[in-house]
């Protein structure tokens, strides 16, 4: 959160917390991520596989990179890491619940 009270908009200072909260927290989550990405990695054509460096992949804003580039983010991942990416000070005297729709 910023002084100001306003919620980061997703840059990358608020993705390394989240990922550090995530390690901490459950790192067979992130065992788990970090296969899932790697797998979808390498079913892409090998000339798309160069754009996306492993490195940058497994960095704390790889989920992002990954649906940029068309792998497939495994709901049942995303949604055990999603309490890690919301910062428990942002929510703090609220609840809330999250929804998955299909259409």
């Amino acid at each position: 959160m910023a002084a100001n009270g306003e919620v980061s908009n997703g840059s990358g200072a608020s993705a390394t917390a989240a990922a550090r909260r995530l390690i901490t927290h459950d790192p067979g989550l992130v065992v788990a991520m970090a296969r899932s990405l790697l797998d979808g990695r390498k079913a892409l054509p090998r000339s798309e596989r160069r754009d996306i460096p492993r490195r940058r992949l497994l960095g704390a804003g790889g989920m992002r990179e990954a649906a940029g580039h068309g792998i497939p983010v495994d709901p049942a991942l995303a949604y055990r890491a999603l309490q890690h990416a919301i910062d428990p000070r942002w929510t703090r005297g609220h609840s809330f619940s999250v929804a998955y729709e299909l259409d």
